[in-house]
């Protein structure tokens, strides 16, 4: 318990500060209750909720206290995801702390991102990519062969094209008929560019 509320004081005075304690810079959102909050990081980042706050700052005498389990809510809620809304209204989310009394929620976040050679999976965090997969790349278009000119139901020519839009041709010792069909007989076949 010790720890925990010196991690905590630690955290917001860092917050306070405008210290970040992890790789990114902490930025901070602050609403009212009955609302939406949305937090988000770019693509390739991931949240990391630092602190975070629900509770009514006017409370009749100061009778009312702080939701307690805000930050482990909003952690659960939002942590390893690269972005995640949290909804403000009473008994919705948080519960109520305060009933009748105006809340507020204050969270604090870092948007983190994987080191070198890591990649962020939601709800995981960062796995190491294997180096197969790193070289994959360069390697492909050495091992792939070439794409074939020929289609496999023995349709060519420009009404009939291969996948990348160009036109199909028949295999060696065949030729393209008028009709688009690959063909042994020759006659058939007697126009200028058939192939």
């Amino acid at each position: 318990m010790l720890v925990k509320m010196q991690m905590t004081m630690m955290m917001t005075l860092a917050m306070l500060a405008g210290i970040a304690l992890a790789d990114g810079e902490i930025l901070s959102e602050e609403i009212g209750e009955n609302l939406l909050l949305n937090l988000s990081c770019d693509d390739g980042e991931y949240l990391n909720i630092e602190s975070a706050r629900y509770w009514a700052p006017h409370s009749f005498m100061g009778l009312c206290t702080d939701q307690h389990d805000a930050f482990e809510k909003t952690s659960n809620h939002c942590n390893l995801k690269g972005s995640c809304s949290i909804n403000t209204s009473p008994g919705s989310f948080f519960g109520d702390p305060c009933w009748g009394a105006w809340k507020k929620l204050a969270v604090s976040y870092i948007c983190q991102t994987c080191d070198e050679g890591e990649l962020f999976v939601e709800r995981v965090g960062c796995q190491e990519v294997p180096a197969v997969i790193q070289v994959l790349p360069q390697v492909l278009p050495q091992v792939l062969p070439p794409v074939q000119p020929y289609r496999n139901d023995n349709r060519c020519g420009p009404k009939f094209p291969l996948g990348d839009g160009s036109a199909s041709q028949c295999n060696p010792g065949r030729c393209c008929s008028r009709q688009g069909r690959c063909t042994n007989k020759t006659k058939q076949c007697k126009v200028k560019g058939r192939k």
